[in-house]
């Protein structure tokens, strides 16, 4: 397929800063789709059920999210992170004073367990690797690790730099920090192990904010943007953009940075995406489709 990837190509800054105008830069591709084996393991499912795992597909070009169903979301959440596993959605929350992770149902959207973190802790993001919840600070240079049966925190380690979104490939971890970069890490030790710089037209594709590793990419919301890049941890190349862009729940500004898209979870047994936003009424079930 042939497109036109719109990427946001910028300086990064702070979580908590408004962000600089964005440049969009047109970046041509003509690479075919690719069909992965999925070794996620299968869960029960309140909301989309298939009694085969479909494949995963490597995504290339041009993509738009195309709702399939909408869930209550908590609104005043300041949504950092979203995973699923298992039939439930567990997502991270961030604000000083606020911040927490949490275990919802995704077909009513009411909370199973909450469980705050301190004061002094901004929460961000949030992956799950086996029975393991893992979760990021901004600035705090802190991780904790808790159960997924009641999410209370077992271990804590420390990193450098700023927390902003986390994935697991099954190897290793990713990791993001406002900036251009991604870090892979140990899954055991956290210790970075390698960094690579995402990129378009051989721009950095700065301000790389919550993640999720599906198949052998790694999809990044941009914060500012209500998009999502597809990234070849390979090469660091943006080799495909979802404009999610229509989902923002219209009573919520379309300049407000408060309000962005920034939540995504992959649901392998039914080869759908849940999505949502900081402080978003609402939850959507969605399919990435061709533009």
């Amino acid at each position: 397929m042939v497109g036109v990837l719109l990427l946001a190509v910028t300086t990064g800054c702070s979580s908590s800063e408004a962000s600089d105008a964005l440049i969009l830069e047109p970046v041509a591709t003509s690479m075919p789709s690719t069909l992965l084996e999925n070794s996620a393991t299968s869960g029960p499912s309140e909301t989309s059920t298939s009694s085969t795992t479909p494949p995963v597909v490597s995504l290339q070009g041009n993509y738009v999210a195309r709702v399939f169903a909408k869930f209550p979301h908590d609104p005043l959440a300041y949504t950092q992170g979203l995973e699923w596993h298992e039939g439930w959605l567990y997502e991270s929350t961030g604000q000083y004073g606020a911040s927490d992770r949490r275990r919802i149902d995704p077909a009513t959207g009411e909370i199973d367990l909450l469980v705050p973190l301190a004061d002094e802790l901004f929460g961000e993001g949030l992956t799950i690797v086996d029975d393991e919840v893992l979760q990021l600070t901004w600035r705090e240079g802190e991780l904790q690790r808790s159960g997924v049966d009641d999410l209370e925190t077992r271990t804590t380690q420390r990193y450098e730099g700023e927390g902003w979104g986390l994935c697991h490939d099954g190897d290793a971890f990713f990791m993001s920090d406002g900036s251009s970069t991604l870090t892979k890490r140990n899954t055991t030790t956290f210790e970075a192990t390698s960094a690579f710089e995402v990129t378009a037209n051989g721009e950095p594709v700065a301000l790389l904010n919550e993640l999720e590793c599906v198949g052998d990419q790694v999809f990044a919301n941009v914060y500012g943007l209500d998009q999502i890049v597809a990234i070849d941890p390979r090469s660091g190349i943006v080799v495909a953009v979802i404009d999610a862009s229509s989902l923002r729940p219209a009573e919520l500004s379309a300049d407000d940075l408060d309000f962005v898209l920034n939540g995504m979870a992959y649901q392998p047994e039914a080869g759908r995406w849940f999505l949502t936003g900081k402080y978003w009424p609402v939850l959507y079930e969605v399919e990435f489709v061709a533009d």
